[in-house]
């Protein structure tokens, strides 16, 4: 019986572990919403440092002053949530909605080489890194939550030990009850 509480104690560890590499890999991802124009959504995911991204055969700009902040709470981010750069796309504009008012504003050939390069899309990326890795923005739950995990951890693998041998007993109490005999 006490084999069944160190591998659930097991499982714990690694859904925990699995979740914080989630929410790591989730930092370095661009989540782009874009709208058909048969009305259907498509949502994928980029990496941060792309500069164009091709969804149906088109090729979409990515414009570091038109994204927002999404809040990921799907699949195993509905126990450790992050937040997600978006960019929300239309069929009718290659460039992202502005998140300001979410009208496409048109932008001159001079104006979008000066607002995708490299340069400016690089530095984002870093701010946006080094504002979700640590510092004043960040909350006190994201902060403290790699703790708090390791803590609940060592909780549940002393919790188990102590319990070996009531668990032992409930065991022979149990196969007592069925009339199995001991080993």
């Amino acid at each position: 019986m006490s084999n069944m509480m160190l591998i659930f104690a097991l499982l714990v560890v690694v859904f925990c572990m699995y979740g914080a590499y989630s929410t790591f890999q989730k930092k370095k991802q661009v989540y782009i919403i874009y709208h058909r124009i048969t009305g259907q959504i498509l949502e994928l995911f980029a990496s941060i440092n792309d500069r164009t991204v091709v969804i149906d055969n088109k090729q979409f700009e990515l414009q570091a002053d038109r994204h927002s902040l999404t809040w990921w709470n799907r699949g195993i981010h509905s126990f450790f949530g992050t937040w997600v750069i978006t960019y929300e796309f239309s069929w009718y504009s290659r460039f992202p909605h502005d998140p300001k008012d979410f009208k496409n504003v048109v932008v001159s050939p001079s104006v979008a080489r000066v607002l995708n390069n490299e340069d400016r899309m690089k530095s984002f990326a870093r701010g946006v890194n080094n504002q979700s890795s640590g510092g004043k923005k960040q909350g006190s739950m994201e902060k403290y939550l790699p703790y708090i995990i390791i803590a609940v951890c060592v909780i549940l693998i002393i919790f188990v030990f102590q319990m070996h041998g009531q668990i032992a007993a409930l065991g022979a109490d149990y196969n007592k009850l069925i009339g199995v005999a001991p080993k």
